[in-house]
């Protein structure tokens, strides 16, 4: 397990490869909670910079239920689409 910047906030997060999946770290973030997030979806959070607050919402109400939210290409857009937005 490394500590690096949360993806989603920015804040240090551990960071450690989930078994089998080389190319998505399971992310563990105070502010933010618990997920994994596939490397390409990484890469397209540089282009929605003014949009992750979204996400670290989202993975934070799934973390208190218990859940591990998956972030990847396929359903990045859905996520951010279908967020409750206060």
């Amino acid at each position: 397990m490394e500590t690096q910047n949360c993806y989603l906030c920015d804040s240090p997060a551990e960071c450690h490869n989930a078994l089998g999946y080389i190319h998505m770290p399971q992310v563990k973030c105070n502010s933010c909670g618990s997920y994994k997030i596939s490397f390409d979806a990484s890469l397209q959070l540089e282009k929605i910079q003014d949009q992750r607050y979204i996400l670290s919402g989202i993975t934070r109400r799934a973390t208190e239920k218990n859940t591990i939210l998956t972030i990847s290409t396929e359903n990045l857009n859905e996520l951010l689409n279908t967020a409750p937005i206060p």
